[in-house]
Parts: structure tokens; sequence; C-alpha cells
């Protein structure tokens, strides 16, 4: 009996000693994930940390130079799991079964602009400045890539100070209107401590956000019902609230267009 028990401690301590290391990457998007070095590095990184550690496995989270080079890092197997993604961003990844988040794009403008965004045809007499890269839901991705070389109507930018420089271009008339998830536009003002200049004109693609793993990863299905559970597990016993709370956040189910 005594060589059962010592056999089960031994293999619990090499299952916790000798766990994966899971490298997920994104471009900084906060507060969802931010900069390694910021003291709250975004809560979908806290939120992979805590589940994956309870299971016994480590977390290694870093920031890349452009979402397309995390995307095809990933895929490549440099990185196991890329981090704040639509499925429509890597549509052959591996995704959990329950998404972490939910974000959604807005049109933004200075708080004297009289425009309004009342469908893609009420684009055609501005500017917009957006991420190259990113996706902004069906139509709108229609209209960027149909338009992308028309310096007039769409001018994209990449980078992780995109939104700095998107923000500069609007508040010097260099763009008329700038797409951003308000969550991010929000943290961006708050961690200068100041309130967005900018008004919400319109929002647009109100969808899931997820930890999604490498299409090429043998264990990426493993890691995706592993979050999945966590996610479950920290909205239960209330963890989940606390993490979010740390970003002024709270439940994404209880958003109201979520219902």
């Amino acid at each position: 009996m005594k060589i059962k028990k010592i056999i089960l401690l031994v293999s619990i301590f090499c299952t916790v000693a000798f766990g994966d290391i899971i490298t997920i990457v994104g471009d900084e998007w906060c507060p969802y994930n931010c900069k390694v070095t910021d003291k709250n590095q975004g809560y979908l990184v806290d939120i992979a940390r805590v589940i994956f550690e309870k299971n016994g496995h480590t977390v290694k989270y870093t920031v890349s130079s452009s979402w397309n080079q995390a995307i095809l890092d990933t895929k490549n197997n440099k990185y196991n799991a890329i981090i704040g993604a639509y499925k429509s961003d890597a549509k052959d990844f591996i995704f959990p079964s329950l998404s972490q988040g939910v974000s959604a794009n807005a049109f933004f403008t200075k708080k004297k602009t009289q425009w309004k965004y009342t469908g893609v045809n009420s684009l055609h007499d501005i500017t917009i400045g957006a991420i190259k890269s990113y996706s902004y839901g069906a139509v709108l991705d229609k209209y960027i890539q149909e338009n992308k070389n028309n310096h007039n109507r769409v001018q994209l930018i990449s980078g992780n100070r995109a939104i700095y420089h998107n923000a500069k271009k609007l508040l010097y008339d260099t763009i008329d209107v700038m797409i951003e998830d308000p969550y991010v536009l929000k943290y961006y003002f708050k961690e200068k401590n100041s309130h967005v200049p900018f008004k919400t004109v319109g929002t647009i693609d109100i969808d899931n956000i997820y930890i999604a793993f490498s299409p090429n990863n043998p264990h990426s299905k493993k890691y995706a019902r592993i979050l999945s559970q966590g996610i479950n597990d920290l909205r239960k016993n209330g963890e989940l609230n606390k993490i979010l709370s740390k970003y002024g956040l709270y439940d994404w189910i209880k958003l109201p267009y979520m219902h």
C-alpha cells in the first residue's frame, strides 16, 4: 500500500514538475494582452496563466511585431497559441469551445464631427484609419480590401503603436474616423490619465475572442479543452471576476449585447 502511495505521489510530482511550457503570442492590445513588461500583462494573459498553472503547465507570453507575424509564427509552431483572436483571424486554428472574451469594433470621430456610420455607403466620403491584418467583420473587411490603395478612403497601419498613430492622425485631421475596440481605446487613455477625446458614432462586428492554438501542434486540442474547462471553473468560483476587475471590466456574458 505504501509503495502504491509513493508511486502515485511521484507520478503527481512529475506531472507538475515536467508540465508543458505553453507559449502564447500576440500584438499589444490592452487590456486584453499588454506589454510583457507591464505589471498587469492583460486579462487574457492572466486567465491563461491561472488555468494552465492549475493543470501543471507554465505559460510564457511574448509580444510580436505584428498580428500577421504572430499568426504565421504560431502556425509554424514557433509558439503554441495566439492571444486575442477572432475565429475569422485564423480559421484553421484550434479554438476552445468557450470564448475568453467579447470584442466590438467602433467608429470614433472628434467630438464636433457630425458624421455617423449608417452602413458601408456612409464610408465613401470619409477617410478611415484601421490596423493592417486585423479583421473587422466580413462587410468592413471587404470595404478595406477594395479601398486599401485609395489613401483618401482607407489608411492602414501596423505595429505595436498602431493605436497611438491612429489616435494622433484623428486628432490632427489626417483621418476622419478611426476603428477601434472601445475597451482598448478607453484603457489606452486611462493609462495616460486622460479621458477619451473622441466619441463613438457606430458599432459593428461584436464577436467572441479567443486564445487560439496552432493547427500544427498535436497538443492543441488538449490545450483548448483545458482552457474551456478552466473558464467555466473560474466563472463558477468567482476568480474570473477578480481578474477582470483589475482592468475595470466584468464578465462578458453579462454585457447587454450578448443577450
